[in-house]
Protein backbone atom coordinates (compact mmCIF):
# COMPACT_ATOMS: atom_id res chain seq x y z
CA UNK A 1 0.00 0.00 0.00
CA UNK A 2 1.11 3.60 -0.48
CA UNK A 3 1.54 6.01 1.94
CA UNK A 4 1.79 9.07 0.30
CA UNK A 5 -2.10 9.57 -0.49
CA UNK A 6 -2.44 9.12 3.21
CA UNK A 7 -0.08 11.25 4.08
CA UNK A 8 -1.74 14.53 2.20
CA UNK A 9 -5.17 13.29 3.62
CA UNK A 10 -3.57 14.13 7.13
CA UNK A 11 -1.99 17.05 5.79
CA UNK A 12 -5.28 18.80 4.38
CA UNK A 13 -7.51 17.93 7.75
CA UNK A 14 -4.34 19.46 9.40
CA UNK A 15 -4.18 22.50 7.30
CA UNK A 16 -8.09 23.49 6.81
CA UNK A 17 -9.57 21.34 9.59
CA UNK A 18 -12.96 23.60 9.91
CA UNK A 19 -13.81 22.18 5.55
CA UNK A 20 -13.79 18.48 7.27
CA UNK A 21 -17.17 17.03 7.39
CA UNK A 22 -15.96 14.66 9.84
CA UNK A 23 -14.54 17.31 12.02
CA UNK A 24 -17.22 19.04 12.60
CA UNK A 25 -19.44 15.94 13.48
CA UNK A 26 -17.10 15.19 15.96
CA UNK A 27 -16.64 18.40 17.21
CA UNK A 28 -20.56 19.07 17.46
CA UNK A 29 -20.54 15.48 19.55
CA UNK A 30 -18.15 16.48 21.66
CA UNK A 31 -19.58 19.89 22.98
CA UNK A 32 -23.30 18.09 23.56
CA UNK A 33 -21.01 15.42 25.95
CA UNK A 34 -19.30 18.45 27.54
CA UNK A 35 -22.41 20.28 28.64
CA UNK A 36 -24.27 17.45 30.03
CA UNK A 37 -21.19 16.22 32.05
CA UNK A 38 -21.51 20.09 33.27
CA UNK A 39 -24.81 19.48 34.12
CA UNK A 40 -24.30 16.57 36.09
CA UNK A 41 -21.97 18.44 38.29
CA UNK A 42 -24.08 21.21 38.94
CA UNK A 43 -27.04 19.09 40.17
CA UNK A 44 -24.96 16.94 42.25
CA UNK A 45 -23.33 20.05 43.66
CA UNK A 46 -26.30 21.57 43.99
CA UNK A 47 -27.56 18.53 45.98
CA UNK A 48 -24.35 18.51 47.96
CA UNK A 49 -24.91 21.73 49.35
CA UNK A 50 -28.64 21.26 50.42
CA UNK A 51 -27.62 18.39 52.02
CA UNK A 52 -24.95 19.92 53.86
CA UNK A 53 -27.10 22.19 55.26
CA UNK A 54 -30.02 19.73 56.32
CA UNK A 55 -27.27 18.15 58.06
CA UNK A 56 -26.05 21.50 59.78
CA UNK A 57 -29.52 21.88 61.06
CA UNK A 58 -30.24 18.61 62.11
CA UNK A 59 -27.08 18.96 64.57
CA UNK A 60 -28.04 22.54 65.66
CA UNK A 61 -31.36 20.74 67.20
CA UNK A 62 -29.33 18.12 68.52
CA UNK A 63 -27.17 20.38 70.41
CA UNK A 64 -30.18 22.88 71.30
CA UNK A 65 -31.77 19.46 72.90
CA UNK A 66 -28.52 18.21 74.73
CA UNK A 67 -28.37 21.50 76.42
CA UNK A 68 -32.41 21.36 77.43
CA UNK A 69 -31.69 18.46 79.04
CA UNK A 70 -28.38 19.68 80.85
CA UNK A 71 -30.59 22.24 82.50
CA UNK A 72 -33.87 20.67 83.44
CA UNK A 73 -31.67 17.79 84.90
CA UNK A 74 -29.30 20.60 87.43
CA UNK A 75 -32.85 22.71 88.21
CA UNK A 76 -34.87 21.71 91.10
CA UNK A 77 -37.97 20.49 91.10
CA UNK A 78 -40.87 22.22 91.22
CA UNK A 79 -43.34 22.97 93.75
CA UNK A 80 -47.09 22.60 93.43
CA UNK A 81 -49.67 25.27 95.28
CA UNK A 82 -53.36 24.15 95.00
CA UNK A 83 -55.42 26.74 93.60
CA UNK A 84 -57.85 28.81 95.85
CA UNK A 85 -61.07 27.86 94.34
CA UNK A 86 -60.35 24.13 94.87
CA UNK A 87 -60.46 22.06 98.51
CA UNK A 88 -57.11 21.25 99.78
CA UNK A 89 -58.08 17.92 99.57
CA UNK A 90 -60.31 15.20 97.23
CA UNK A 91 -62.72 13.58 99.55
CA UNK A 92 -61.91 9.87 99.77
CA UNK A 93 -64.60 7.10 98.81
CA UNK A 94 -65.48 4.71 101.20
CA UNK A 95 -65.28 0.95 101.16
CA UNK A 96 -68.94 1.13 101.05
CA UNK A 97 -69.80 2.77 98.42
CA UNK A 98 -67.15 1.46 96.27
CA UNK A 99 -69.34 -1.82 96.77
CA UNK A 100 -72.14 -0.28 95.40
CA UNK A 101 -70.63 1.20 92.44
CA UNK A 102 -69.48 -2.23 91.76
CA UNK A 103 -72.79 -3.96 92.00
CA UNK A 104 -74.44 -1.00 90.10
CA UNK A 105 -71.74 -1.55 87.37
CA UNK A 106 -72.10 -5.66 87.42
CA UNK A 107 -75.81 -5.10 87.33
CA UNK A 108 -75.55 -3.14 84.17
CA UNK A 109 -73.81 -5.65 82.11
CA UNK A 110 -76.14 -8.32 83.08
CA UNK A 111 -79.01 -9.54 80.29
CA UNK A 112 -81.91 -8.15 81.08
CA UNK A 113 -84.15 -9.91 83.49
CA UNK A 114 -87.21 -11.48 81.65
CA UNK A 115 -90.53 -10.20 82.25
CA UNK A 116 -92.47 -12.45 85.12
CA UNK A 117 -95.35 -14.99 84.25
CA UNK A 118 -97.62 -12.58 84.94
CA UNK A 119 -96.61 -10.03 82.70
CA UNK A 120 -95.95 -12.22 80.09
CA UNK A 121 -99.63 -13.59 80.38
CA UNK A 122 -101.21 -10.08 80.27
CA UNK A 123 -99.14 -9.28 76.99
CA UNK A 124 -100.33 -12.59 75.16
CA UNK A 125 -104.28 -12.49 76.45
CA UNK A 126 -103.99 -8.49 74.85
CA UNK A 127 -102.33 -9.50 71.64
CA UNK A 128 -104.60 -12.21 71.03
CA UNK A 129 -107.95 -10.21 71.55
CA UNK A 130 -106.26 -7.63 68.95
CA UNK A 131 -105.78 -10.01 66.64
CA UNK A 132 -109.22 -11.31 66.98
CA UNK A 133 -110.09 -7.38 65.85
CA UNK A 134 -108.08 -7.98 62.93
CA UNK A 135 -104.55 -8.39 61.84
CA UNK A 136 -102.60 -5.41 60.34
CA UNK A 137 -99.23 -5.38 59.33
CA UNK A 138 -97.94 -3.69 62.39
CA UNK A 139 -99.94 -6.09 64.46
CA UNK A 140 -98.43 -9.39 62.64
CA UNK A 141 -94.91 -7.70 63.51
CA UNK A 142 -95.48 -6.76 66.83
CA UNK A 143 -97.06 -10.36 67.68
CA UNK A 144 -93.72 -11.76 66.25
CA UNK A 145 -91.90 -10.00 67.94
CA UNK A 146 -93.51 -11.10 71.18
CA UNK A 147 -93.57 -14.70 70.39
CA UNK A 148 -89.76 -14.43 69.82
CA UNK A 149 -89.27 -12.20 73.07
CA UNK A 150 -90.60 -14.90 74.95
CA UNK A 151 -89.23 -18.09 73.52
CA UNK A 152 -90.03 -21.64 73.90
CA UNK A 153 -87.68 -22.96 76.37
CA UNK A 154 -88.22 -23.85 79.58
CA UNK A 155 -87.76 -20.10 80.38
CA UNK A 156 -91.94 -19.48 80.14
CA UNK A 157 -92.58 -22.38 81.75
CA UNK A 158 -94.67 -20.41 84.16
CA UNK A 159 -96.98 -19.28 81.61
CA UNK A 160 -100.32 -20.16 82.46
CA UNK A 161 -102.53 -22.50 80.11
CA UNK A 162 -104.76 -19.58 79.43
CA UNK A 163 -101.44 -17.43 77.88
CA UNK A 164 -100.43 -20.56 75.69
CA UNK A 165 -103.93 -20.78 74.28
CA UNK A 166 -103.57 -17.12 73.50
CA UNK A 167 -99.88 -18.07 71.95
CA UNK A 168 -101.44 -20.60 69.99
CA UNK A 169 -103.75 -18.41 68.25
CA UNK A 170 -101.07 -16.05 67.60
CA UNK A 171 -98.95 -18.62 65.88
CA UNK A 172 -101.80 -19.89 63.95
CA UNK A 173 -102.81 -15.86 63.03
CA UNK A 174 -98.88 -15.83 61.72
CA UNK A 175 -99.37 -18.80 59.61
CA UNK A 176 -97.06 -21.02 61.90
CA UNK A 177 -99.08 -24.21 62.17
CA UNK A 178 -96.19 -26.34 63.71
CA UNK A 179 -95.59 -23.53 66.19
CA UNK A 180 -99.48 -23.35 66.89
CA UNK A 181 -99.56 -27.29 67.89
CA UNK A 182 -96.55 -26.57 69.80
CA UNK A 183 -98.49 -23.81 72.26
CA UNK A 184 -101.60 -25.77 71.86
CA UNK A 185 -100.05 -28.67 73.60
CA UNK A 186 -98.58 -26.70 76.45
CA UNK A 187 -101.92 -25.33 77.06
CA UNK A 188 -103.77 -28.47 77.10
CA UNK A 189 -100.88 -29.77 79.41
CA UNK A 190 -101.60 -27.29 81.87
CA UNK A 191 -105.57 -27.44 82.51
CA UNK A 192 -108.11 -29.45 81.31
CA UNK A 193 -109.15 -30.52 78.15
CA UNK A 194 -110.11 -27.50 76.07
CA UNK A 195 -112.56 -27.63 72.43
CA UNK A 196 -110.80 -24.15 71.80
CA UNK A 197 -107.68 -26.45 72.26
CA UNK A 198 -108.49 -29.25 70.21
CA UNK A 199 -109.96 -26.86 67.56
CA UNK A 200 -106.58 -25.07 67.38
CA UNK A 201 -105.20 -28.45 66.67
CA UNK A 202 -107.45 -30.17 64.50
CA UNK A 203 -106.80 -26.36 62.35
CA UNK A 204 -103.43 -26.65 62.49
CA UNK A 205 -102.59 -30.51 61.59
CA UNK A 206 -105.11 -29.53 58.27
CA UNK A 207 -103.16 -27.27 57.37
CA UNK A 208 -99.84 -29.48 57.74
CA UNK A 209 -101.54 -32.13 55.84
CA UNK A 210 -102.27 -34.45 58.30
CA UNK A 211 -105.82 -34.99 58.44
CA UNK A 212 -106.25 -38.11 60.28
CA UNK A 213 -104.74 -36.40 63.34
CA UNK A 214 -106.90 -33.37 62.85
CA UNK A 215 -110.23 -34.92 62.78
CA UNK A 216 -109.07 -36.74 66.09
CA UNK A 217 -108.63 -33.66 67.56
CA UNK A 218 -112.23 -32.30 65.94
CA UNK A 219 -113.62 -35.14 67.59
CA UNK A 220 -111.90 -34.68 71.00
CA UNK A 221 -113.32 -30.79 70.28
CA UNK A 222 -117.06 -32.28 69.98
CA UNK A 223 -116.78 -34.63 72.96
CA UNK A 224 -115.31 -31.85 75.20
CA UNK A 225 -118.45 -29.67 74.86
CA UNK A 226 -118.15 -25.47 74.84
CA UNK A 227 -119.60 -24.56 71.54
CA UNK A 228 -120.40 -27.86 70.25
CA UNK A 229 -121.62 -26.09 66.75
CA UNK A 230 -118.46 -24.34 66.10
CA UNK A 231 -116.60 -27.88 66.70
CA UNK A 232 -119.19 -29.93 64.76
CA UNK A 233 -119.42 -27.80 61.87
CA UNK A 234 -115.16 -28.26 62.09
CA UNK A 235 -115.19 -32.30 62.17
CA UNK A 236 -117.70 -31.87 59.04
CA UNK A 237 -115.60 -29.80 57.40
CA UNK A 238 -112.47 -32.54 58.03
CA UNK A 239 -114.34 -35.31 57.27
CA UNK A 240 -115.57 -33.96 53.70
CA UNK A 241 -112.07 -33.28 52.88
CA UNK A 242 -111.09 -37.07 54.11
CA UNK A 243 -113.50 -37.75 51.85
CA UNK A 244 -112.33 -36.38 48.83
CA UNK A 245 -109.08 -37.55 49.69
CA UNK A 246 -110.50 -41.07 50.01
CA UNK A 247 -112.29 -40.52 46.68
CA UNK A 248 -109.09 -39.66 44.62
CA UNK A 249 -107.18 -42.48 46.22
CA UNK A 250 -110.02 -44.77 44.99
CA UNK A 251 -110.87 -45.87 48.37
CA UNK A 252 -114.44 -46.11 47.90
CA UNK A 253 -115.56 -47.74 51.21
CA UNK A 254 -113.48 -44.95 52.98
CA UNK A 255 -114.89 -42.15 51.11
CA UNK A 256 -118.39 -43.04 51.96
CA UNK A 257 -117.89 -43.84 55.64
CA UNK A 258 -116.08 -39.77 56.15
CA UNK A 259 -118.72 -38.71 54.01
CA UNK A 260 -121.43 -40.12 56.10
CA UNK A 261 -119.33 -39.07 59.07
CA UNK A 262 -119.20 -35.28 57.92
CA UNK A 263 -122.88 -35.44 57.39
CA UNK A 264 -123.80 -36.85 60.48
CA UNK A 265 -121.49 -34.13 61.82
CA UNK A 266 -123.87 -31.54 60.35
CA UNK A 267 -121.22 -30.24 57.86
CA UNK A 268 -122.90 -27.33 55.89
CA UNK A 269 -120.57 -27.94 52.44
CA UNK A 270 -122.63 -29.06 50.03
CA UNK A 271 -119.50 -30.48 48.25
CA UNK A 272 -119.87 -33.56 51.04
CA UNK A 273 -123.29 -34.55 49.56
CA UNK A 274 -121.94 -34.28 46.26
CA UNK A 275 -118.52 -36.28 47.32
CA UNK A 276 -121.09 -38.97 48.52
CA UNK A 277 -122.88 -39.03 45.80
CA UNK A 278 -120.32 -39.62 43.68
CA UNK A 279 -118.71 -42.21 45.95
CA UNK A 280 -122.25 -43.67 46.06
CA UNK A 281 -122.16 -43.96 42.08
CA UNK A 282 -118.72 -45.30 42.01
CA UNK A 283 -119.96 -48.20 44.25
CA UNK A 284 -122.78 -48.75 41.97
CA UNK A 285 -125.50 -47.61 44.29
CA UNK A 286 -127.56 -45.76 41.71
CA UNK A 287 -130.40 -44.98 43.95
CA UNK A 288 -128.18 -44.20 46.87
CA UNK A 289 -126.40 -41.69 44.75
CA UNK A 290 -129.75 -40.08 42.99
CA UNK A 291 -131.05 -39.68 46.69
CA UNK A 292 -127.98 -38.12 48.02
CA UNK A 293 -127.61 -35.82 45.20
CA UNK A 294 -131.31 -34.53 45.19
CA UNK A 295 -130.71 -33.54 48.61
CA UNK A 296 -127.67 -31.35 47.81
CA UNK A 297 -130.08 -29.64 44.69
CA UNK A 298 -133.34 -28.95 47.18
CA UNK A 299 -130.52 -26.85 49.08
CA UNK A 300 -128.81 -25.59 46.35
CA UNK A 301 -130.68 -25.19 43.17
CA UNK A 302 -127.90 -23.97 41.37
CA UNK A 303 -125.12 -27.10 42.75
CA UNK A 304 -123.44 -27.94 39.32
CA UNK A 305 -121.77 -30.59 40.02
CA UNK A 306 -124.73 -32.18 41.91
CA UNK A 307 -126.56 -31.60 38.83
CA UNK A 308 -124.03 -33.07 36.68
CA UNK A 309 -123.69 -36.23 38.67
CA UNK A 310 -127.48 -36.51 39.32
CA UNK A 311 -127.19 -36.91 35.20
CA UNK A 312 -124.23 -39.45 35.53
CA UNK A 313 -126.18 -41.73 37.94
CA UNK A 314 -129.81 -41.32 36.09
CA UNK A 315 -127.87 -42.48 32.70
CA UNK A 316 -125.99 -45.80 34.19
CA UNK A 317 -129.70 -46.39 35.47
CA UNK A 318 -130.77 -46.01 31.88
CA UNK A 319 -132.93 -43.27 32.84
CA UNK A 320 -132.67 -41.37 29.90
CA UNK A 321 -135.07 -38.86 30.19
CA UNK A 322 -133.72 -37.88 33.78
CA UNK A 323 -130.50 -37.94 32.64
CA UNK A 324 -131.52 -35.24 29.92
CA UNK A 325 -133.15 -32.97 32.65
CA UNK A 326 -130.52 -32.80 35.08
CA UNK A 327 -127.93 -31.97 31.76
CA UNK A 328 -129.95 -29.71 30.97
CA UNK A 329 -130.02 -28.03 34.11
CA UNK A 330 -125.50 -28.77 33.70
CA UNK A 331 -125.55 -26.73 30.74
CA UNK A 332 -128.03 -23.92 32.06
CA UNK A 333 -125.23 -23.48 35.12
CA UNK A 334 -122.46 -23.49 32.93
CA UNK A 335 -122.73 -23.19 28.91
CA UNK A 336 -118.99 -23.74 28.49
CA UNK A 337 -118.97 -27.20 29.65
CA UNK A 338 -118.49 -29.29 27.26
CA UNK A 339 -118.64 -32.58 28.84
CA UNK A 340 -122.18 -31.61 30.34
CA UNK A 341 -122.96 -30.87 26.44
CA UNK A 342 -121.68 -34.51 25.46
CA UNK A 343 -123.55 -36.40 27.87
CA UNK A 344 -126.65 -34.16 27.41
CA UNK A 345 -126.36 -35.54 23.64
CA UNK A 346 -125.89 -38.85 25.01
CA UNK A 347 -128.80 -39.10 27.24
CA UNK A 348 -131.36 -37.84 23.92
CA UNK A 349 -129.41 -39.96 21.42
CA UNK A 350 -130.39 -42.81 24.12
CA UNK A 351 -133.86 -41.12 24.07
CA UNK A 352 -133.97 -41.48 19.98
CA UNK A 353 -133.84 -37.36 19.86
CA UNK A 354 -131.11 -37.57 17.37
CA UNK A 355 -132.14 -33.89 15.91
CA UNK A 356 -131.30 -32.43 19.66
CA UNK A 357 -128.37 -34.74 20.17
CA UNK A 358 -126.33 -33.92 17.46
CA UNK A 359 -127.30 -30.03 18.21
CA UNK A 360 -125.55 -30.95 21.55
CA UNK A 361 -122.58 -32.66 19.87
CA UNK A 362 -122.67 -29.52 17.80
CA UNK A 363 -122.06 -27.33 20.87
CA UNK A 364 -119.63 -30.03 22.52
CA UNK A 365 -117.44 -30.33 19.38
CA UNK A 366 -117.30 -26.27 19.18
CA UNK A 367 -115.91 -25.71 22.83
CA UNK A 368 -113.39 -28.43 22.20
CA UNK A 369 -112.74 -29.94 18.70
CA UNK A 370 -110.81 -32.33 19.82
CA UNK A 371 -113.48 -34.53 21.49
CA UNK A 372 -113.02 -38.01 19.50
CA UNK A 373 -116.08 -39.46 21.80
CA UNK A 374 -118.35 -36.51 20.46
CA UNK A 375 -117.56 -36.75 17.00
CA UNK A 376 -118.20 -40.74 17.12
CA UNK A 377 -121.69 -40.21 18.67
CA UNK A 378 -122.22 -37.16 16.25
CA UNK A 379 -121.44 -39.70 13.26
CA UNK A 380 -124.10 -42.48 14.84
CA UNK A 381 -126.84 -39.73 14.87
CA UNK A 382 -126.57 -38.39 12.04
CA UNK A 383 -125.80 -42.25 10.23
CA UNK A 384 -129.38 -43.01 12.19
CA UNK A 385 -131.02 -39.75 10.64
CA UNK A 386 -129.61 -40.85 7.15
CA UNK A 387 -127.45 -38.06 6.57
CA UNK A 388 -124.74 -40.31 5.46
CA UNK A 389 -122.54 -37.89 3.94
CA UNK A 390 -122.17 -35.89 7.51
CA UNK A 391 -121.85 -38.86 9.15
CA UNK A 392 -118.87 -40.39 7.38
CA UNK A 393 -116.99 -36.72 7.92
CA UNK A 394 -117.87 -37.43 11.93
CA UNK A 395 -116.63 -40.61 11.66
CA UNK A 396 -113.77 -39.56 10.01
CA UNK A 397 -112.82 -36.76 12.00
CA UNK A 398 -113.76 -39.35 15.63
CA UNK A 399 -111.24 -42.33 14.07
CA UNK A 400 -108.50 -39.29 13.17
CA UNK A 401 -108.09 -38.23 17.08
CA UNK A 402 -108.52 -41.78 18.15
CA UNK A 403 -107.92 -45.21 15.78
CA UNK A 404 -108.78 -47.08 18.86
CA UNK A 405 -112.49 -46.02 17.95
CA UNK A 406 -112.85 -47.96 14.80
CA UNK A 407 -112.65 -51.30 17.07
CA UNK A 408 -116.10 -49.57 18.16
CA UNK A 409 -117.41 -48.39 15.32
CA UNK A 410 -117.33 -52.04 13.09
CA UNK A 411 -119.80 -53.10 16.32
CA UNK A 412 -121.94 -50.61 15.68
CA UNK A 413 -124.38 -51.52 12.73
CA UNK A 414 -125.17 -48.33 11.18
CA UNK A 415 -121.53 -47.61 11.21
CA UNK A 416 -120.26 -50.66 10.21
CA UNK A 417 -122.70 -50.07 6.90
CA UNK A 418 -121.38 -46.75 6.95
CA UNK A 419 -117.65 -48.01 6.66
CA UNK A 420 -118.73 -50.90 4.19
CA UNK A 421 -120.45 -48.48 1.85
CA UNK A 422 -117.33 -46.21 1.90
CA UNK A 423 -114.94 -46.07 -0.88
CA UNK A 424 -111.70 -47.48 -0.35
CA UNK A 425 -109.01 -44.95 1.11
CA UNK A 426 -111.38 -42.73 2.56
CA UNK A 427 -110.44 -43.70 6.23
CA UNK A 428 -107.43 -44.71 4.86
CA UNK A 429 -104.18 -44.01 6.97
CA UNK A 430 -105.92 -42.53 10.57
CA UNK A 431 -103.04 -40.90 11.56
CA UNK A 432 -102.25 -39.18 8.53
CA UNK A 433 -106.06 -37.35 9.17
CA UNK A 434 -104.92 -37.06 12.99
CA UNK A 435 -103.62 -33.17 11.44
CA UNK A 436 -106.43 -32.06 9.82
CA UNK A 437 -108.84 -33.28 12.77
CA UNK A 438 -109.67 -29.53 14.26
CA UNK A 439 -110.73 -28.28 10.83
CA UNK A 440 -113.94 -28.61 8.78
Amino acid sequence: MNPLPVQRRIERFMDKPRDDLAYRKINRLTAIQLATTSMVILIIAIVAILQSGHAQQLLLRVEVLEARIEQLESAPPPVLEPADDLPSAAPSVSGEKFAEKLAENQASQRPPTPPDAAQIDEDLIAMAARLRAGMSDVDRREASALLMRIGFDESSSEISAGACLAAAEIAMGLGDAPGCIGWALRARSGGEADPRVARLLATAHEQTGDLDMAIEEARIAVDSGGAPAESLRLLGRLEGRLATVRLAAGDIDGCVEAARAAIGAGADDPEVGVVLGRCLLAGGDLEGATDTLRAVIARNPDDLGAWFHLGRARLAALDSAGAANAFEEAVRIDPASADSWYRLGVARANADQCAAAVGAFDNCVALDPAFANAHFARAICQARMGNTAAAEQSLIRSLALEGSLMQRAERVPVLAALLAAMPEGNVGDLNAEEGEADSD
